[in-house]
């Protein structure tokens, strides 16, 4: 009966994951269409017949993206939709109550608040990462955006249509951030107003010195061919110093890493050295608990030297 209840736990997490990434392609898909109908209704009259922008009433979808934390701003999808989050967090859940309840003997209700806890926490997480690596990808893009935009605007090309240039261009995520500026222009939104939109999504100052540059030179003139390659440089300064304070810091965060390794490297020897010794940590309650402790310590240990990296880079 176990192993029945095993197998089909595998099979719907293998149902789960192939879903996930049918959606994600899919996603993907409808993406590349959206700009490519875009670029074909450019020169058409732009009569829109029901608003293209996102809607911001509270619905059911946005509630569950509440629920499992994926709640970032940006346009592009982040790799965690609604399936693998419940997933993720379903599969977590599971893991600790069988930890907390089985192999430390802990009351059934304190498994329950670790399952509960992991299931908040295990999408949150992810999320996070997906929305860093995300902004580390507009980042990275940004100095060739700008590039591309400078040769459009000095071919007598207008902001407006360099945007669309930008979204049949570039790579993700940047194309889907554009291409929100594209659908708000068609609406009749103003530039301004589309790009400060974009700024306020992506939460980055780079992009906020992109929009405070395209507003200055729409209210007060000037080449803007000039500033936005000035702005290039800038951030191409700014990328080499973020590298460069990651260099700094690689060796505590080589630290780090052998610290976290230390203690299984020295079980492991241990355990070849003298099995006996480590076995009253794998086949007694009281060794159960403190493996719990020693994981426990562990996690915040290593939660600590890595906030201590971040805040000193």
């Amino acid at each position: 009966m176990n192993r029945t209840m095993i197998l089909a736990g595998l099979a719907l997490l293998a149902f789960l994951a192939a879903a996930c990434l049918w959606l994600l392609d899919r996603r993907r898909t409808q993406a590349r269409r959206r700009v490519i109908a875009l670029s074909q209704a450019a020169d058409r009259p732009k009569t829109v017949t029901r608003p293209l922008l996102r809607s911001s009433r509270r619905d059911a979808g946005s509630i569950l993206d509440a629920v499992i934390g994926r709640h970032a701003p940006l346009a592009a999808p982040l790799p965690v939709t609604r399936p693998i989050g419940f997933a993720l967090g379903a599969l977590s859940a599971a893991g600790a109550h069988l930890f907390v309840h089985l192999f430390l003997a802990a009351p059934a209700g304190l498994g329950a608040a670790a399952a509960l806890l992991a299931f908040l926490a295990t999408p949150r997480v992810v999320c996070r990462v997906s929305l860093a690596r995300q902004r580390f990808l507009l980042l990275d893009q940004m100095p060739g955006m700008l590039g591309l935009l400078v040769r459009a605007v000095r071919t007598g090309i207008p902001v407006t249509d360099g945007a669309r240039l930008v979204a049949n261009e570039c790579p993700s995520p940047t194309a889907e951030e554009f291409l929100m500026v594209v659908q708000a222009t068609l609406v009749g939104t103003p530039l301004e107003d589309a790009l400060e939109a974009m700024a306020e999504r992506t939460g980055m100052p780079e992009y906020r010195f992109f929009v405070t540059a395209i507003s200055l030179q729409r209210e007060t003139g000037g080449n803007l061919g000039e500033t936005l390659t000035n702005l290039a440089s800038v951030i191409r300064a700014r990328k080499a110093l973020r590298l460069k304070a990651k260099a700094l810091s690689s060796e505590a965060r080589t630290s780090v890493y052998v610290l976290s390794a230390l203690p299984f490297v020295s079980g492991a020897a241990l355990s070849a050295l003298n099995p006996q010794y480590m076995d009253k940590l794998f086949h007694t309650q009281s060794g159960h608990t403190l493996l719990g402790l020693a994981g426990a310590l562990l996690a915040v240990g290593v939660g600590s030297m890595q906030l201590m990296i971040r805040r000193l880079g």
